[in-house]
């Protein structure tokens, strides 16, 4: 239950962090961008621990048995995605977000925009992935990353 509560308030979370970087709503102070990304982090962390419990629970900790299993594997490898991502957004996207002067380059903004995807993307496939139970036994691991990939 603490994995399943995590992930829902971090998704909303971060959904409504999105919906106020679009709107300039942390630019013009309505948000503390700060104070969401430090929440956003202890989330996910708390995510990492609860997943890693289930993980332990459920097929225990051998390497083998985790890139065996397709959906663990491909869940593992797109929340470590997520969390490489997550740190690139903190130290370079945020700060342009964060600007009052709303100034930045369009290379700049660009990569914004390709972090953004990649964080919405990857949100969205985790949970598909935890949600895939009926699934995942016809399914491999190349099969879950196609679908994170397309």
């Amino acid at each position: 239950m603490m994995h399943l509560f995590a992930f829902a308030f971090a998704f909303v979370l971060v959904a409504r962090a999105d919906i106020a970087m679009l709107r300039g709503q942390y630019q013009e102070g309505r948000y503390d961008l700060g104070r969401d990304a430090v929440y956003t982090a202890w989330l996910l962390g708390l995510l990492w621990v609860s997943g890693v419990a289930l993980i332990g629970l459920g097929i225990g900790f051998d390497i083998a048995a985790i890139t065996a299993n397709g959906k663990v594997f491909a869940k593992v490898t797109v929340v470590t995605i997520l969390t490489i991502n997550g740190i690139f957004l903190h130290h370079y996207a945020f700060p342009v977000f964060a600007d009052k002067q709303g100034k930045a380059s369009s290379v700049r903004l660009l990569i914004c925009t390709i972090l953004g995807a990649v964080s919405s993307v990857s949100w969205f496939c985790a949970s598909a992935f935890g949600a895939a139970r009926v699934v995942a036994p016809w399914l491999g691991y190349l099969h879950f990353m196609l679908f994170y990939g397309i």
